[in-house]
């Protein structure tokens, strides 16, 4: 890039390190932008086209590997997820740019699949950097970027922070506190939502019986937003207290009734509140922006 040379020659080397990435580290990827004023401080399109090569030549070898290769699958795997790693890094580093483009960043966030990837904390740390330093990005436009991360791959920590996160989309964060909820349930020993919790929710209207506003429905989902954390936050602390007290929490401690009732009447009632989000009609009728995000 320093001298300038050919593209042919540059295209040449892109291949060959592309075949190799795994071996790279981030200070290997900052590869200084020799271009015109207001352009991203790292070049960001010749990482973009080295990962493309690194991805296509991943794709290959699982064509190549129908004949039972375990070798060759395992070490396939074990590169995609350093790459993945790396590339994690590299976002939340360039992430602060401010001349990096929204689309930019998600054709690299997007460009490995998802399998890639045990656990998208490193991915959710990169768009939270990018939410902070361009507050000026629409609603429409920090859904998109959010569509970027898988919120089941959260770790705890990183779900607890998203959940308190007011830089995402109210979006994201009812997908973030659906899954808390579902962890909850989990860890207190309840299997699926109950039978009272899969019924069909009405659509929303006023006290008159008519729809109400795409602009009251959104006060209306954020007011709830806020109840359900509240209750998320209690329902954490009532497993914290049956954690301390009764070690048998799987074994039968759950039929005492102030223990037990409570938490399940209260799972009850986020579930009921939360089945609103998965139900596609209902997100038709927030046309203000509240759109379904990741299933």
């Amino acid at each position: 890039m320093m001298f300038d040379c050919t593209m042919s020659c540059r295209l040449t080397l892109e291949r060959r390190v592309g075949s190799q990435l795994e071996m790279a580290t981030l200070d290997d990827l900052l590869i200084p932008s020799f271009q015109h004023a207001g352009d991203t401080l790292f070049d960001v399109d010749t990482v973009h086209r080295i990962l493309v090569v690194f991805s296509q030549q991943d794709d290959s070898e699982d064509d190549d590997s129908g004949y039972g290769s375990d070798s060759l699958n395992h070490s396939s795997q074990s590169s995609l997820v350093k790459v993945a790693n790396l590339v994690d890094n590299y976002l939340a580093e360039i992430a602060p740019d401010a001349n990096l483009k929204l689309a930019n960043f998600i054709a690299i966030a997007d460009i490995l699949p998802g399998f890639a990837r045990a656990t998208d904390d490193g991915l959710y740390r990169a768009v939270d950097i990018y939410l902070k330093a361009h507050q000026e990005l629409s609603d429409s436009e920090r859904r998109r970027l959010c569509k970027v991360i898988d919120f089941q791959k959260l770790s705890l920590d990183a779900s607890g922070h998203a959940a308190q996160n007011e830089r995402l989309p109210l979006q994201a964060t009812v997908q973030v506190l659906y899954m808390e909820q579902l962890r909850l349930r989990s860890a207190l020993g309840f299997s699926t939502f109950d039978a009272d919790t899969k019924t069909s929710h009405p659509s929303r209207r006023n006290a008159h019986g008519s729809p109400t506003s795409p602009r009251d429905a959104y006060a209306s989902l954020r007011r709830e937003n806020r109840e359900l954390k509240v209750e998320l936050g209690r329902m954490r602390a009532r497993l914290s207290d049956l954690e301390r007290g009764r070690a048998g929490v799987r074994d039968g401690d759950l039929d005492k009734p102030n223990s037990a009732k409570a938490v399940l009447s209260m799972s009850r009632k986020i579930g009921r509140k939360l089945h609103l989000f998965g139900s596609s009609k209902s997100s038709q009728g927030l046309e203000s922006g509240v759109t379904a995000g990741k299933t």
